[in-house]
């Protein structure tokens, strides 16, 4: 596990310089919009989505009974991954109206059927639970 460890390390070490030598050679360096959306993409995660994901981990720990937390942490965390990978298409930014095949499909759609079957999924396994625990089975 520590060989592990320490490869992906330096694959990222890698990444990073290979993203720092890029950043430097071209000239988005001196692009305002790019140092946005840099600094908009670092600051996201720490500010407001890994308070958002403690605050809901506290609240279903303390709401939620021990049994079906854990179907409910993984329902809450894909249904946010889908999300996240959605909503650039959905949002449709710098979509070109005269190129009609740049996003051809109903993306809120899709997102809702995603969204769907991973609730749906979600509460069968949380019904088949709540069969065993009535059973007295706990397998």
């Amino acid at each position: 596990m520590k060989w592990t460890r320490r490869i992906l390390v330096a694959a990222g070490v890698v990444a990073l310089a290979f993203g720092g030598y890029g950043l430097a050679a071209d000239d988005l360096a001196t692009e305002p919009r790019y140092w946005l959306f840099l600094s908009a993409s670092l600051l996201w995660p720490l500010l407001v989505a890994l308070p958002v994901a403690y605050g809901l981990g506290a609240l279903i720990a303390r709401r939620i009974p021990a049994l079906w937390r854990p179907v409910v942490q993984g329902v809450l965390f894909t249904s946010a991954m889908a999300a996240g990978v959605a909503l650039p298409s959905i949002a449709g930014n710098g979509h070109d109206l005269s190129m009609p095949s740049a996003l051809p499909r109903d993306y809120p759609r899709g997102l809702a059927v995603v969204l769907g079957a991973v609730w749906a999924a979600g509460l069968v396994v949380v019904a088949v639970r709540f069969v065993r625990l009535k059973k007295g089975t706990t397998s």
